[in-house]
């Protein structure tokens, strides 16, 4: 069967804009030549062009573009839509015809965010509101300039977005003929930006406008769209009130939101069971428990999200639900699944960038057909499109073998990455094995070092003196401090961290317990910055007491002993100070004593001067702890008018650990 227009007075782009509208009923009463274009005698879709014998190029790219929307829309044949709408550009632009240009901009940058490519997409919808002549409907145009402020807001340009969505309100308001649904539209968009902006009350009022239109149209999408909104801004408000601290509010927020998302899921369920929309907000409510640590709930979801648009073969929406999972299996710590996902999310991703490629293929093949068909002769489109058709009918053939290759090349390079995962895991266990027992290793030198044999002597020492010299409240008081100091090494033996309180009142008892054997002839104060949480931040365990120990007895004991033998006044001084820098603490000892050169100097002079083990095993173990992160910085202090040395200071930075 052929067909043939013989009416040239066919108004093509009011039948156009009806098919686009999905009105295609007069398609089946209408016994005009234009209807029978697209219809054969028992009502249904010519899918056959071949067969056709058009002359007149608007007619040739009307009916190509129906054929798509009727035809392969229906059936949701992506490549073929993609093919009749790429052979239609190429005849609009032979036919230099720029309201021919301006629906076919418009039909790619529609495909193309259907399909989430929205840097095509933006481009096409930028190439036809340049190309507008004003001839086509107005509401046409203010569509593409909605949609392009949408695709900007998406990418984070909410400035640009605003001012284009503004814009478009503006044109509504002073159009004689109101068009609510754009108008609800622009609402949505202004609600999305202004929350961006963290206007939440202006983002409140803007959805709550567009939910009111939407309900008057009974637009049941439109309503879902903007309760999802009132979802979204719970949900932000409730990350506000949890990075503050107000963890209560923040669960407040994020039930309430919970609860939208439902609604949301409620409105559109009695509708569609497979849809990006629906399958959107469920996700939307994935997250909503993941925020409220309603981890089976959401893995749930997530998992069915993840079934159904598997089936569906919508990667994108696989590819979100692989990202939730990953998550939520991370969460809980089931690590096993968690890379499962994760493979499978590169996997679709890798397969998305692949159907993109071949986009851009397809592209290439048709613009090179065309333009050499168009130095020949431009007028002779029909037998262009045959052979177009003959050479995707043998691209497609091509692909295919392409297809089989490379699914084989995806099992093997599959088996390669998954024996070395395997590989690596074990090397990773073997590798946490070593590092564990390094870390207990340098923990039981370091426990050793902390009791070295110069500190108990020299405390059963003292203790002796002051029973001998009858002081007995000060020999229980001594020995009171230096029991807690020994049951707390011994306790934090089995322990890897400490508190920041915990770690100070240990390091007072120590130094207190020195400054009673020294006689009181140093000062010490512990300083701790108001911004660390003392009881809930986790540091390595008795990490600067080496370093306290050090300043004692290299610096300030030696300083006592050198002002007594040149009679000089002298008062020791130990600073000890913590502050917080990002994921770390950092910890400051200070003293007032002689110096690292002048004690290296005095060490050297007494063979049998006292060496610090407890300070080379702390380095150790900080090394193990921290992987190279953190670091021990030493300061040598000098008067700014002599020179001469005022004392050190070692700058220790702890990993936090909890």
């Amino acid at each position: 069967m052929c067909f043939k227009f013989v009416n040239s007075q066919v108004n093509y782009t009011q039948l156009y804009e009806k098919i686009r509208k999905g009105d295609t009923a007069f398609l089946k009463n209408s016994e005009s030549s234009a209807a029978s274009l697209f219809t054969d005698t028992k009502g249904g879709v010519q899918s056959k062009l071949k067969s056709l014998n058009i002359k007149n190029t608007s007619s040739q790219f009307y009916y190509i573009l129906c054929h798509s929307h009727i035809e392969n829309m229906r059936n949701e044949k992506g490549s073929e839509i993609l093919k009749d709408l790429l052979i239609a550009h190429q005849i609009a632009k032979a036919s230099k015809n720029n309201d021919l240009q301006f629906v076919i901009y418009r039909e790619l940058g529609d495909y193309y965010l259907r399909h989430y490519d929205y840097s095509s997409s933006l481009r096409y919808f930028n190439l036809a509101k340049e190309i507008y002549t004003g001839k086509t409907t107005e509401e046409a145009f203010l569509d593409i300039v909605l949609k392009i402020a949408k695709i900007n807001g998406e990418g984070d340009n909410t400035k640009f977005a605003l001012d284009e969505l503004n814009k478009v309100l503006n044109t509504l308001n002073h159009n004689p003929k109101d068009i609510p649904r754009m108008r609800a539209q622009v609402y949505q968009g202004l609600g999305a930006m202004n929350l961006r902006e963290k206007k939440i009350e202006l983002s409140k009022e803007y959805y709550q406008k567009a939910y009111d239109i939407f309900a008057s149209l009974k637009d049941t999408i439109g309503m879902s769209r903007s309760v999802l909104g009132f979802g979204i801004i719970q949900g932000v408000l409730g990350s506000i009130e949890q990075r503050n601290g107000n963890n209560k509010n923040a669960r407040t927020h994020f039930k309430a939101s919970l609860d939208q998302y439902k609604t949301a899921e409620k409105i559109v369920s009695p509708l569609i069971t497979g849809n990006d929309l629906r399958w959107g907000i469920m996700l939307y409510i994935c997250d909503a428990h993941i925020s409220l640590n309603n981890l089976k709930q959401a893995t749930i979801l997530a998992e069915r999200v993840y079934n159904e648009s598997a089936e569906a073969k919508k990667m994108r929406i696989t590819m979100d639900a692989c990202l939730f999972l990953t998550e939520i299996f991370n969460a809980e710590r089931n690590f096993e699944k968690a890379l499962k996902y994760n493979s499978r999310y590169v996997i679709l991703r890798d397969s998305i960038l692949s159907v993109d490629r071949s986009h851009d293929l397809l592209i290439q093949t048709i613009s090179f057909e065309f333009n050499q068909k168009a130095k020949a002769d431009s007028l002779k489109f029909i037998s262009e499109k045959q052979r177009l058709e003959h050479a995707l009918q043998l691209k497609e053939v091509n692909q295919r073998i392409i297809y089989i290759i490379f699914a084989g090349l995806v099992v093997i390079v599959g088996l390669i990455i998954a024996f070395y995962l395997y590989a690596v895991r074990q090397k990773k266990q073997e590798q946490k094995i070593e590092f564990e027992r390094k870390l207990s290793e340098a923990k039981i030198t370091t426990l050793l070092a902390q009791i070295n044999p110069h500190f108990v002597f020299n405390s059963l020492n003292s203790i002796l003196s002051f029973i001998q010299n009858s002081n007995k409240e000060e020999a229980i008081k001594y020995l009171s401090k230096f029991s807690k100091i020994i049951r707390h090494v011994l306790e934090g033996s089995d322990k890897q961290t400490v508190s920041v309180h915990d770690e100070i009142t240990i390091l007072k008892l120590y130094i207190e317990l020195e400054q009673l054997r020294y006689n009181h002839l140093f000062d010490f104060d512990i300083r701790v910055n108001p911004s660390i949480d003392k009881f809930n931040t986790e540091i390595p365990v008795m990490m600067l007491q080496p370093f306290i120990e050090n300043a004692l007895i290299h610096g300030i004991q030696n300083k006592i002993r050198i002002s007594r033998e040149y009679k000089v006044s002298y008062k020791g001084e130990l600073i000890v100070n913590y502050t917080q820098l990002s994921n770390k603490i950092v910890c400051t000892v200070t003293d007032n004593g002689i110096g690292r050169k002048k004690s290296y100097q005095l060490k050297n002079e007494n063979f049998f001067g006292h060496r610090s083990l407890g300070i080379k095993f702390t380095e150790k173990r900080l090394e193990l702890l921290s992987r190279n992160e953190c670091r021990i910085i030493y300061n040598d202090l000098h008067d700014t008018k002599t020179n001469e040395p005022t004392g050190t200071e070692v700058i220790v930075e702890l990993p936090i650990l909890n």
